[in-house]
């Protein structure tokens, strides 16, 4: 929600610099940041698109450039897709009217089998929504970037915590001294 504010604030200040001609005032953000998943789950980046309501005109798949994801650890743990097999395109009848919200799939990330994450590991990256270039009454023009983050847990790995390995000493030594007392009083 912040960054849409500060999206709203960029395109307000924009206006007053441009002397407030622009027909079209937009913002976009990513929703579900912060996910936690397995190392073999698909993660669906989920986003909303907004035609602010000082908007004169509609927001149309024609004022549309495209995705982009900036990230270069990513990419050999996961493929990035923009789609699923077979399945249409998101935004085939867009069109929004001023004031209106559009949510989306921006991507989707699905593990590579070749090179499966074994210990647990946080991805952060930067991801934009482009506008068309062409498009001289958009505001902002070109694209806003926004940030993702998602943490990849791998269940029961590696090596136990410090804390667990003095317990299990500890337990140990005890079982060892009750048994030396047990001993020494039989004999």
């Amino acid at each position: 929600m912040n960054k849409l504010l500060i999206a709203m604030a960029v395109v307000c200040l924009t206006l007053m610099a441009r002397g407030a001609n622009a027909s079209l005032l937009w913002g976009w953000e990513i929703l579900n940041s912060n996910a936690v998943i397995g190392p073999n789950d698909s993660l669906q980046i989920i986003a909303r698109l907004v035609n602010l309501p000082g908007s004169d005109r509609h927001f149309t798949k024609d004022d549309l450039g495209g995705f982009g994801i900036f990230d270069s650890e990513l990419r050999p743990y996961y493929q990035v897709l923009d789609s699923l097999p077979g399945e249409p395109y998101q935004f085939d009848d867009f069109d929004l009217a001023p004031g209106q919200t559009f949510y989306f799939r921006h991507f989707i990330l699905v593990p590579r089998a070749d090179n499966p994450i074994t210990e647990e590991r946080t991805f952060s990256f930067d991801t934009s929504f482009v506008i068309n270039q062409a498009k001289m009454d958009i505001v902002p023009t070109g694209f806003i970037i926004n940030q993702y983050t998602f943490t990849v847990e791998v269940p029961g790995s590696g090596i136990p915590e410090p804390t667990s390995i003095f317990l299990m000493g500890i337990g140990l030594v005890g079982l060892l001294r009750r048994a030396n007392v047990n001993h020494s009083r039989s004999a």
